[in-house]
């Protein structure tokens, strides 16, 4: 699949879950669920790195989880995230190649 599929799908989703619970998402709650999926990952990294024991929850959903919520928050400020990514991915090759 490709990204802008990807991106696509998530804002899809989205929706759909809005439309289930009868809400809008907004602007801050994307941004609360994002801190609170960033500290999920935490303990994720902090039980296999410091604990040397399998968390719970698994790496790939919790960084999933923080995509979803970067996606969310991209959309409500109209930043066109694949164009962000391609333009930073360059800025970053400028300055440490």
């Amino acid at each position: 699949m490709e990204f802008k599929q990807i991106i696509s799908e998530i804002e899809k989703l989205q929706d759909e879950i809005d439309k289930k619970f009868g809400r809008e998402s907004t602007k801050l709650f994307f941004f609360v669920d994002l801190i609170e999926e960033v500290g999920e990952l935490a303990e994720v990294v902090r039980a296999k790195e410091f604990y040397k024991k399998e968390p719970k929850e698994h790496l790939e959903a919790e960084i999933v989880d923080i995509f979803y919520d970067l996606i969310g928050i991209a959309r409500k400020y109209n930043v066109d995230i694949e164009k962000a990514i391609q333009e930073r991915i360059e800025e970053l090759k400028n300055r440490f190649l």
